[in-house]
């Protein structure tokens, strides 16, 4: 399994972590997103297709946390019939007092 943290020029310590842990395990490959349009979060996941060949591909923000076993069971899942097309667990967001937006994704993730 490889890990492809997308780092769309981040101004926290995104980049830095991901390249840590990049330095440290052979499967995390950070990789910086070279600037394009259109903005925004379908040019970063479709970049991250692009360059992935993996059977399976899991999507977290960073602001996510799923469940240490999230991943597993969602491939479990997805591979019980080969007629689906994805599958979507629940998470938490850790910042999601920090602003108004991320008040909203956390209050949404809780409804599920």
């Amino acid at each position: 399994m490889n890990i492809y943290p997308l780092n769309d020029n981040s101004t926290d310590r995104t980049g830095d972590i991901a390249e840590f842990w990049a330095g440290i395990f052979v499967n995390i490959h950070h990789v910086k997103v070279p600037p394009g349009e259109p903005k925004g979060k379908s040019r970063i996941l479709n970049y991250g297709r692009h360059i992935s060949y993996e059977e399976v591909i899991a999507v977290y923000d960073a602001d996510n946390r799923p469940n240490p076993d999230a991943v597993n069971l969602l491939v479990y899942k997805l591979m019980e019939n080969e007629k689906y097309g994805g599958a979507a667990g629940y998470y938490r967001s850790h910042n999601m007092y920090k602003t108004i937006l991320t008040t909203m994704i956390g209050l949404e993730s809780l409804l599920y």
